[in-house]
């Protein structure tokens, strides 16, 4: 019988390629989401590229989009080695002549005496007193603890160190103990101090009505205050100082007027004033500090009041009281006695004139010493200048004696006090005639508490003529106050009658660059947009980003803040109302297109008008005298015109607010303002999102209380908020790429559209494995069966 065949089925069957092909073929479920995976992957790539190319715009913007930091000067110096410049923003162009009378130095003090060997060596137990710039610190030692150079240590360390470097001096084989001001000026005097100097202090700090908690500046307006209060000044307000000297002589009242522009820093220096120059008034955490400016035992008292004189304004002043008494503390450290040292630099101001002025020659000032009270028969007087106080002098010390002690202190040069009159200070005509270079000085104090007479005698010291230096002098060699927007550096003195001169000049070039590299960030964006989101006739597909509404929002919308008249920027009152003023216009496809020769022209002619076009901040103006622009929010004001309405009534506690409305211009509905004082604020309201609910969000205006009336009301008032065009396109571009904003939700939608396919491949991947080993088995046990057929088979035809 002939063998029984099964026609191609053995069991060398290549099961293992069946299946791989079957799966293969199964697979092609994965292979399409990968591909798409990989579209997503290619967006990404893409989405990323065009932020990097949007950074590069928004850099370019930004430089541009404020006016005040675009202005740039070219600066120029004819002696570099005597006087340097720089210029900012609120300079003008033109040229000056820089005469240099005199640097501004820093003070040192040194032991000239000294009984140290070694850094290392005890300095003893006791009390050390300095004062630098009128403040006064105390350092206390121990005995056989601190050495000489802890001493330095606890002074450069010292947490109430007011500015003054101590270092240590080997000279003769002795240390010495230098303290160096790191200041200079004469404002930075540093003083060793034998006892402690007195200080008043007020009871209670100044604060900002604005916000009670934050502590009055120098600067702070006194009607800024919490502690004012009043619809508005009638101009016969003051503020009344009094007191005594440090000799218990009263001072002459002084009265202060109170304006709406007075300022702590204005009542600080009065109260020097009216001590004749021998008290330091300063701000300490909103609080007035007077300090003596001679150390030890002091009569001194300040006394402040507020006299409204019948209105109806209030000012809370301060009760000043003693905080530091003078002479309570002795400097006991006899190895660093006061005595020991000696004054090797002083302070001393600059001393510049600018074209000129000061004009004028030099005065000397004159002070007069006057018995007042009594006759003097007896007895001893000393006298205090620039807080250093003479020895005793007798009574009857003729002029030269007077002279000889005033010239001991170390705050008088030979030749700074000539004394001349009166045989002695009972003639009636003692006259302290002071060196022409000095200008106004301190006034000479004196302590008559010692002359013995009848009538209780008492004598006073006047100024008669006041000094007049004609120099502008300040406690730095860095002036920037005295040409409006430069800083002036002064390095040497000039010669006489050869100024320096100094020029300014506009920096066009610098701004038409940035204009420049803005075009070209602009247009370098553009391509990419273009080149990622359009038809591309060679591959015949879409960009990879043409469904993404993040990029077609930029590529549609930035083009707008260059579009049309820009928002409250208006022909009839700007010359500059719209880009192609400026010769920034767009060709057929878009591409921004730069005329420098109009720019050139436009910049020429109005440097400000190019610049405000370029980067206004929010600035504003109002066409009224009396409802006037204030301040506005950069982030939550809206740029335009807003139409204004006010209402100011007399109440019986002056001219008050009582009505005021503002709407855009284009709006139908006037909405209402808030007000406080004088200051009108726009509607406030955020929507859900914390967006404004209305473009007068954060405006402020002023209202001018003199008048009453219905501003507005037949004719509302104007007022323009202007916002750049590179401001606008720097807003819209940080907006689209910010926490939360539209590239953000872009970028989250393809991570989350990638999650989603990675999660499919991984269920597909799951189910082909799944599959694999069913059909693996599937063709294991056919090969079994086979087997079995095929053995059966070969017994059969073994029997046949």
């Amino acid at each position: 019988m002939a063998d029984i065949q099964m026609s191609g089925i053995a069991t060398g069957i290549d099961t293992s390629t069946i299946v791989q092909q079957l799966i293969t073929v199964e697979g092609r479920k994965k292979a399409n989401l990968q591909v798409q995976k990989m579209a997503f992957e290619t967006q990404q790539t893409a989405l990323s590229g065009v932020e990097t190319t949007l950074g590069s715009l928004v850099s370019s913007a930004g430089a541009l989009s404020n006016a005040d930091t675009l202005v740039a000067f070219s600066v120029n110096s004819s002696d570099t080695d005597k006087v340097t410049l720089t210029a900012a923003e609120d300079a003008n162009p033109g040229s000056h002549s820089i005469e240099v009378d005199q640097l501004a130095t820093g003070e040192t003090w040194i032991q000239d005496v000294s009984t140290f060997d070694h850094k290392t060596d005890y300095v003893g137990e006791g009390s050390f007193i300095y004062s630098y710039n009128n403040q006064e610190v105390t350092i206390t030692t121990a005995a056989n603890e601190t050495t000489l150079q802890d001493f330095v240590n606890l002074i450069n360390n010292g947490q109430s160190n007011p500015g003054v470097t101590a270092s240590l001096l080997n000279q003769g084989g002795k240390y010495h103990l230098m303290l160096s001001g790191q200041e200079t000026g004469e404002d930075y005097r540093i003083s060793v101090n034998s006892t402690s100097t007195e200080v008043w202090t007020a009871d209670a700090a100044w604060t900002l009505a604005s916000n009670g908690t934050s502590n009055a500046l120098t600067s702070t307006k006194l009607i800024e205050l919490s502690q004012f209060g009043a619809a508005s000044l009638s101009g016969s307000e003051v503020i009344e100082i009094t007191g005594t000297d440090r000799y218990g002589h009263a001072i002459t009242q002084v009265d202060l007027d109170l304006t709406s522009y007075t300022t702590v820093d204005h009542l600080l220096q009065e109260i020097e004033d009216s001590f004749g120059g021998n008290v330091k008034a300063r701000l300490d955490s909103g609080k007035i500090v007077v300090t003596d400016t001679a150390p030890g035992a002091s009569s001194l008292s300040v006394a402040l009041a507020f006299n409204a004189h019948g209105s109806l304004a209030t000012l809370t002043v301060p009760t000043m009281a003693v905080s530091k008494e003078g002479g309570a503390t002795s400097a006991n450290l006899t190895s660093l006695e006061s005595s020991s040292f000696i004054r090797t630099q002083n302070a001393q101001n600059s001393r510049i004139k600018v074209d000129g002025y000061p004009t004028g020659a030099a005065v000397s000032e004159e002070q007069t010493v006057i018995v007042t009270t009594g006759s003097v028969t007896g007895g001893t007087y000393n006298l205090t200048y620039k807080g250093r106080t003479t020895a005793n002098i007798a009574w009857n010390a003729d002029a030269a004696a007077i002279q000889a002690a005033l010239e001991a202190l170390d705050s008088v040069a030979a030749g700074d006090i000539t004394v001349t009159g009166a045989t002695d200070i009972t003639g009636g005509d003692l006259l302290f005639t002071f060196d022409d270079t000095l200008g106004d000085v301190p006034l000479v104090t004196i302590d008559d508490s010692a002359l013995t007479g009848t009538g209780s005698p008492g004598v006073t010291i006047s100024q008669s003529v006041q000094g007049v230096n004609p120099w502008i002098t300040r406690n730095s060699n860095i002036i920037s106050d005295a040409i409006s927007g430069v800083t002036l550096t002064i390095y040497e003195e000039t010669d006489e009658n050869t100024p320096v001169s100094v020029s300014l000049s506009r920096n066009t070039s610098a701004v038409s660059s940035k204009v420049e590299a803005l075009v070209g960030s602009y247009n370098k964006l553009l391509a990419d947009l273009k080149s990622k989101t359009e038809y591309d006739t060679a591959t015949k597909k879409m960009g990879s980003l043409s469904n993404d509404l993040a990029v077609s929002f930029v590529k549609t919308q930035m083009r707008d803040a260059f579009s049309g008249i820009i928002e409250g920027f208006v022909d009839t009152e700007d010359n500059y109302v719209q880009a192609s003023d400026i010769g920034i216009s767009f060709d057929g496809e878009g591409m921004m297109k730069f005329d420098k020769s109009i720019f050139s022209d436009a910049i020429k002619e109005d440097y400000k008008g190019v610049l405000e076009l370029l980067g206004a901040t929010k600035s504003g103006n109002s066409e009224s005298d009396t409802v006037s622009f204030y301040d506005s929010s950069d982030k939550y004001t809206s740029a335009g015109v807003f139409h204004v309405k006010v209402k100011v009534q007399d109440l019986g506690l002056g001219n008050v607010i009582t009505e005021a409305y503002i709407k855009g211009e284009s709006d139908t509905t006037w909405r209402a303002a808030t007000w406080s004082g004088s200051l009108i604020t726009g509607a406030s309201e955020f929507d859900e999102n914390g967006n404004p609910e209305w473009p007068e969000n954060g405006l402020q205006l002023s209202v001018d209380l003199s008048l009453a009336g219905e501003f507005g009301y037949v004719t509302p008032v104007e007022v323009r908020v202007k916002q750049g065009m590179t401001g606008i396109l720097e807003d819209l571009l940080k907006n689209a790429t910010s926490v939360g904003g539209r590239f953000d939700i872009s970028k989250e939608s393809l991570e989350a559209k990638m999650t989603r396919m990675d999660e499919r491949i991984t269920d597909e991947e799951s189910r082909l494995e799944r599959l694999q080993t069913r059909l693996t088995q599937k063709y294991s046990r056919l090969e079994a069966t086979i087997a079995r057929l095929q053995q059966q088979l070969s017994v059969v035809n073994a029997y046949f």
